[in-house]
């Protein structure tokens, strides 16, 4: 064996330690990567020796080295340090998240105990249910963010199963998702959602964060790093993301700095250009909403869900107090009737349940 190929032979022999087969079944549990991913790595790897380019070649295996250092990094965090690992519950759908299929996670928090289980199309079933058994059609589909989906309930308390007691002749359905704006929401419609065939869908709009930052969300290289790295959202939860909420609790959409209300607070009277694009882009996406349901011969009915402060002077006044806001800057009924404005304008049905959130005497 010549000296060339020998120094051939230790390359691949290198790039194959560093992508070694038996880890890769055993993290990924698939014959398939575990031989397909080495041999094309080895492939890449003996064609590049060949090349006179030695900067090319430094590139290459350096790449290599680097890209095999995380992807063990991630293997021993997820079999070694297991329970410390950040759930992730969803994946990504172009521009928007769903749940994942098959889902069997309980959460153990301080503040609730409940386990979130899905079916084969990530749609939340109860403890009974079979996660083989497909959703093909509904009456009812009930679109939102947190406040839909109740992560933090049993699934027999969610609003949306409470309803079902007093209906059970209908078949409902709940596809909220936590986080998700308008377009999330809509595009989960166009994708989905349609292919319920949904007599009637109710879309829930919170005053906490369904007024500011209304676009399509355009996934990044980091949404898909989130979703396939249980490391990264380990070090994102708990180290890159170090923002401390000044009252120990989320305020949306109050905010410490004037700008930021001027821009994003629907409740601030103080307005800007980009906050008046928000409004507009509010009521044109009711607007694809209706349009979206309707061409499938369902109906659109829109849910007002207010924000805590909007219910409890006493939080209102913490809030005015911490963020040095007046009262004479806010008015708490702007969202309700822009919400009554664009359902009024687009003949949609509007449930606000501000009054009877106020009215209960269960806070």
């Amino acid at each position: 064996m010549t000296r060339k190929q020998l120094k051939v032979m230790n390359l691949l022999l290198v790039l194959l330690l560093l992508w070694n087969p038996i880890v890769l079944w055993q993290y990924y549990q698939s014959m398939v990567i575990a031989f397909l991913l080495p041999i094309t790595i080895v492939s890449i790897g003996l064609a590049i020796s060949r090349v006179r380019s030695l900067r090319l070649k430094v590139w290459a295996f350096n790449l290599a080295a680097i890209a095999s250092i995380l992807f063990h990094a991630e293997v021993i965090f997820t079999m070694v340090y297991a329970y410390k690992e950040i759930p992730n519950l969803y994946e990504l759908h172009g521009k928007y998240y769903f749940n994942k299929p098959y889902l069997d996670q309980q959460f153990n928090d301080p503040e609730f105990v409940t386990r979130y289980k899905t079916n084969c199309q990530g749609y939340r079933v109860d403890d009974l249910s079979s996660q083989n058994q497909k959703i093909e059609k509904c009456d009812w589909l009930f679109i939102g963010d947190s406040y839909t989906q109740g992560a933090q309930v049993e699934y027999n308390q969610l609003f949306s199963s409470l309803i079902y007691k007093d209906f059970p002749d209908k078949v409902i359905v709940n596809a909220g998702i936590s986080g998700a704006g308008l377009y999330d929401e809509l595009n989960y419609f166009k994708d989905k959602g349609k292919k319920l065939s949904p007599k009637v869908v109710f879309l829930q709009i919170g005053a906490f964060n369904d007024f500011m930052n209304i676009r399509e969300h355009q996934p990044s290289l980091q949404d898909y790093i989130m979703e396939w790295s249980a490391l990264y959202r380990y070090f994102e939860y708990n180290i890159a993301n170090s923002d401390e909420l000044p009252l120990g609790r989320w305020t949306e959409p109050f905010f410490p700095n004037k700008e930021d209300n001027i821009d994003n607070n629907i409740f601030f009277k103080q307005t800007s250009d980009y906050k008046e694009a928000d409004k507009r882009a509010f009521k044109e996406s009711i607007s694809e909403f209706k349009k979206e349901v309707e061409s499938i011969g369902g109906k659109l009915v829109l849910i007002f869900i207010p924000s805590k402060e909007q219910i409890s002077p006493e939080l209102l006044k913490e809030v005015l107090d911490e963020y040095n806001i007046s009262k004479e800057e806010i008015d708490l009924s702007i969202p309700n009737k822009l919400c009554q404005s664009v359902a009024n304008a687009l003949r949609v049905e509007l449930y606000d349940l501000t009054t009877e959130f106020r009215q209960s005497n269960s806070f």
